[in-house]
């Protein structure tokens, strides 16, 4: 089993290392950072290879570092959840090459973006009870309004994003 481990450094610059590749990610002042990874070019309804799967734990396990970085770690589990779901569907959906995630704390407001290279905008999908699959967007429009936040796609669909306000102990 591969482990994933983050540091922390003084400079907030973290290091994700998972078992064979570490990804660095860049800084943003204090209170943010951007992470970019590689993805394989996919067939529409091609299978994730598991590397691609792997990195959605990756920026789980960052952005939940982060968050306990920043003293925020009572909004760690929702924002990991909402994390979950876009990397996911970026990953799942994207006809690119690369994802970007970028965590920033601007004015007391959380904001994550994920952004692939689809230019076709995501939607809320309707799955049947049964299905395995389609609540993502659903679960962080959910996560979102239960927090007094926002979440929205991009005119051009390029990049998804959420808006939490900040939750202080």
């Amino acid at each position: 089993m591969e482990m994933t481990s983050v540091r922390l450094s003084e400079a907030s610059r973290c290091t994700v290392t998972t078992g064979k590749s570490e990804l660095l990610s860049r800084p943003l002042g204090q209170d943010g950072m951007t992470v970019c990874f590689p993805i394989r070019l996919r067939r529409v309804h091609g299978h994730i290879p598991v590397e691609d799967a792997r990195r959605v734990r990756d920026m789980r396990h960052l952005v939940r570092a982060r968050l306990c970085l920043c003293d925020l770690d009572d909004m760690a589990d929702d924002v990991e959840l909402i994390v979950s779901e876009l990397i996911t569907n970026a990953i799942q959906h994207s006809h690119g090459t690369r994802v970007t995630m970028t965590f920033r704390l601007v004015s007391e407001v959380l904001r994550l973006t994920v952004r692939d290279d689809t230019r076709r905008r995501p939607r809320i999908q309707r799955p049947r009870d049964e299905a395995e699959n389609g609540r993502g967007l659903f679960l962080v429009r959910q996560i979102a309004e239960q927090h007094w936040g926002s979440w929205g796609i991009s005119p051009d669909g390029t990049i998804t994003w959420c808006a939490l306000p900040i939750r202080r102990r």
